[in-house]
């Protein structure tokens, strides 16, 4: 084994020049090869020779000292049969999980349910054109959910968060409950998609939920009266005189009426209506379709009765 090179010998091995590996002692080497100068800890293991690089010399951030200290750590390693080649590639591994999983945590406190909930609410709206429905939405979220999952991140959320919200209301209103369930499966849903979860949807009701809660809907049957009433109708044989009465009823509510009758119309359908979509010369009326439950253009043919009805009324 070579002895120790003191420091006098290190310098006056700097200043010589000589390129080749010097043996400092302790397998801790100085390779020189033009104008660079390394330091290298070389040794045997398993009948294998290693190099292992310390770095370049430096006259003040990696002395003598410096490399030596660390080459005797490393000695320290080969007498517990620890290859540092491999300790060095599970540091350097660990280093980068440790720093991918603070990427992760980091997406993930930053990517909460209420941003993506907001997320998910701005790419759906622009599809809708029920307004009420479209402030809903958002609405039901910001008062059931928010309080109990707004926090937290979505890759955290699990079944328990979920129940939390619904168990509450679920029997008092499971219609409205429902629906925030649905909205909340749509977020994780969109989470999914964007690779911020990789469990399963907690909000799912098939195969999920559906073990955990009753359905709404038997819920909502529940509640709901045994005896099913429906308002009373006028018999058929009624009709002639019952007109004849509103003929000579005063006030627009009773034209109105006139015409939804005639025309078989919903009230708002009449209630609505303009000149502009009536044809009296053609005895038709077109309803546009953005006056429609259905969003379909609406013809009606006009009889003789309501053409004169209507005559009256213009």
């Amino acid at each position: 084994m070579a002895e120790k090179i003191t420091q006098k010998g290190f310098e006056k091995i700097l200043r010589e020049g000589a390129e080749k590996p010097h043996n400092l002692g302790g397998k801790l080497y100085l390779v020189i090869k033009g104008n660079s100068r390394d330091f290298s800890f070389r040794y045997t293991l398993n009948k294998r020779t290693r190099k292992y690089s310390l770095s370049p010399y430096h006259p003040l951030t990696n002395t003598l000292g410096h490399a030596r200290k660390r080459a005797i750590e490393l000695n320290s390693k080969l007498a517990q049969g620890i290859d540092p080649h491999q300790a060095k590639q599970l540091e350097v591994a660990l280093a980068k999980k440790a720093e991918t999983q603070k990427l992760v945590e980091d997406r993930n406190r930053e990517n909460t349910f209420e941003k993506l909930a907001y997320d998910t609410y701005e790419q759906k709206r622009s599809g809708w054109t029920n307004q009420k429905h479209n402030k809903q939405w958002i609405r039901t979220l910001e008062v059931y959910a928010f309080p109990i999952l707004g926090h937290l991140p979505i890759a955290e959320i699990t079944t328990k968060h979920v129940l939390a919200v619904l168990n509450p209301i679920w029997n008092e209103k499971p219609e409205t409950a429902d629906r925030i369930r649905g909205r909340i499966e749509a977020v994780i849903t969109r989470a999914d998609a964007l690779g911020l979860r990789t469990d399963k949807n907690p909000a799912q009701w098939r195969g999920h939920l559906s073990g955990l809660l009753t359905s709404a809907a038997k819920v909502k049957e529940a509640k709901a009266p045994k005896e099913e009433r429906h308002h009373p109708a006028l018999p058929h044989e009624q009709i002639a005189q019952f007109m004849n009465t509103l003929t000579q009823s005063s006030g627009m509510g009773a034209r109105a009426l006139e015409i939804c009758i005639l025309c078989a119309t919903r009230t708002t359908e009449t209630l609505k209506a303009t000149w502009k979509e009536i044809n009296l010369d053609k005895a038709l009326w077109v309803i546009p379709a953005n006056r429609m439950k259905g969003k379909k253009e609406h013809k009606i043919p006009l009889s003789t009765g309501a053409v004169a009805k209507l005559r009256e009324l213009e």
